[in-house]
């Protein structure tokens, strides 16, 4: 019989049980509960989730790959708030003074400095520097639960002064602390209430380290992930960003 991944009924709250080989969770621990993402043996036993032609069993023990769109979970983003455009100023100053719909440099001097380029991964961004040692260590956390997920996630995009699509005010990739997924290069449709089943195995992740999950928006943006306030605020009290408050 394939092997069976387990992990817990709640994803968004992933309770800690006991490690298993390469640091999976251990499906004989009595606090592995009962959901199950797949049984498709890949290398070293596990499942192969890079390629996308690979299903999986969800919980209703219908097949899923990792791009097939699924509805959006529940219980995610708890006690976590995305960062308003204002209180991003407010903390980190004006990236710029003028915006358009098209991606265009930090000209703010002290906020410029703050940024970083660096591998994250299996991917390249550009963004600020906290928020890319909180990736890192997001990424991390994916390698060694989900190995072959990891491998198929890329970026479309971290650092980017521009406007949110839609609406006149200031999209929080413009500070560099927010990321757009992909899987295998595709994108996740925005605004279709439904997202990437990949995206719904890497979101405990991110909301862990105190990232929002995009998918929880009003109009639904399933790739989208950034530093909610409550990071922010932690970075801040930490020294980690040059706040415009003090």
């Amino acid at each position: 019989m394939s092997p069976i991944r387990r992990f817990g009924t709640d994803r968004f709250s992933l309770p800690i049980s006991t490690p298993g080989p390469l640091g999976h969770q251990d499906a004989a621990s009595p606090d592995s509960p009962e959901w199950v993402i797949g049984e498709t043996p890949g290398p070293l036993g596990f499942n192969d989730y890079a390629d996308p032609s690979y299903r999986f069993r969800i919980e209703d023990g219908n097949s899923c790959r990792l791009t097939d769109k699924v509805p959006v979970p529940q219980h995610i983003n708890r006690g976590l708030t995305a960062p308003s455009p204002d209180f991003l100023v407010l903390l980190l100053g004006k990236p710029r003074e003028l915006y358009s719909n098209e991606c265009e440099r930090v000209t703010n001097p002290i906020l410029a400095s703050q940024m970083l380029v660096s591998q994250v991964g299996p991917f390249k961004v550009h963004g600020l520097r906290p928020a890319i040692e909180s990736l890192k260590m997001i990424l991390n956390e994916i390698r060694q639960e989900h190995p072959n997920v990891y491998a198929s996630l890329g970026s479309s995009g971290m650092l980017c002064c521009r406007k949110q699509r839609g609406s006149p005010r200031i999209s929080s990739h413009s500070w560099g602390t927010a990321i757009d997924i992909n899987i295998k290069g595709a994108l996740d449709e925005r605004g279709d209430g439904r997202v990437q089943y990949g995206l719904t195995l890497i979101a405990p992740f991110f909301n862990r380290y105190g990232w929002v999950w995009g998918a929880a928006f009003r109009k639904e943006d399933g790739m989208h992930f950034e530093a909610s306030k409550s990071k922010l605020l932690q970075w801040e009290a930490e020294g980690k960003i040059h706040s415009q408050r003090t």
